[in-house]
């Protein structure tokens, strides 16, 4: 997991609770969170984040580290989960995750990660949005669930990440020149 504004970061003490019941060696999996935004940015008031359910849970909360450092983390991660209910129009950890080799589970029908992840070919989409809670948590801790008990699928969405296409800001200006000259 990693995200600046915390997005999601609340759910995964259940999330890593519920995979390890669900798992027989669920005991060996771990689940790093690359999120510290409060020591970056402290809220004030209201607005700040209660780090102590992530502390006190078996999520290991990470600090920040640097882009080359996070990649060579990225590349050893069996998974990224990113259960966010942020619309996202382009999520760089989703990207550096599939450049990566590193499969993503996370929300589906939600901004523009569908326009990256696509459902047992590189990652898994939830069908459900972290508005239905309960069903969205379940549906995400079922997706990492079915991806680690099953090597076969596990190792095809590896394959299609590594095989994702992610463009350049050259290429991608490219593209929308051309489509703006046909206006």
């Amino acid at each position: 997991y990693a995200s600046a504004p915390n997005r999601g970061l609340g759910v995964l003490p259940l999330i890593l609770d519920s995979i390890r019941s669900r798992l027989d060696d669920g005991w060996k999996y771990t689940l790093s969170a690359y999120s510290s935004l409060a020591k970056l940015h402290p809220g004030e008031g209201e607005d700040k984040f209660d780090y102590t359910p992530i502390e006190e849970s078996k999520v290991d909360l990470k600090d920040p580290v640097p882009q080359e450092e996070f990649a060579n983390r990225l590349g050893q991660a069996g998974l990224m989960i990113l259960p966010s209910g942020y619309p996202e129009i382009c999520s760089n950890v989703v990207l550096q995750s599939l450049a990566s080799g590193t499969p993503v589970i996370t929300t589906g029908n939600l901004g523009a990660t569908v326009e990256w992840v696509r459902h047992r070919k590189n990652g898994m989409l939830t069908k459900s949005l972290p508005h239905d809670f309960m069903i969205h948590i379940v549906e995400m801790v079922r997706n990492i669930v079915t991806v680690l008990e099953n090597k076969k699928l596990h190792d095809k969405l590896i394959r299609g990440a590594t095989k994702t296409k992610i463009f350049t800001w050259d290429e991608i200006g490219a593209k929308w020149e051309k489509m703006l000259t046909k206006l």
